[in-house]
């Protein structure tokens, strides 16, 4: 029903809002990559992105330790989901501004 649709979805609202944003500006970035045929760079960071959000969400699932808390799960992945795009994100920034990288974005004269 529509109540337990809203029940649901209030919890992880927020999350969504800020992904929103995130994620604009890492398609934009994986764009900029793309067309400089940065594909090797982006799929090695790629690793680096999964492996940060698997560690994110299992050690909230876990509760550093502790056991499974059922409840929150949807909460864990939407957490994990920012923390796959923030690192994404990061590691294409650094791509991008690099003196060696693929254009001179934010380069100093």
């Amino acid at each position: 029903t529509d109540k337990s649709i809203q029940s649901e979805l209030n919890p992880i609202l927020l999350l969504i809002i800020i992904a929103q944003p995130l994620n604009s500006l890492v398609f934009a970035a994986d764009g900029v990559l793309q067309g400089a045929s940065e594909f090797t760079y982006q799929a090695k960071t790629m690793w680096l992105s999964v492996a940060s959000a698997a560690l994110c969400f299992f050690s909230l699932q876990n509760g550093f330790g502790g056991t499974i808390q059922g409840g929150d799960t949807l909460i864990h992945v939407w957490d994990s989901l920012l923390v796959l795009q923030f690192v994404r994100g990061l590691t294409s920034y650094v791509k991008l501004v690099d003196e060696a990288g693929p254009i001179r974005l934010l380069r100093k004269g």
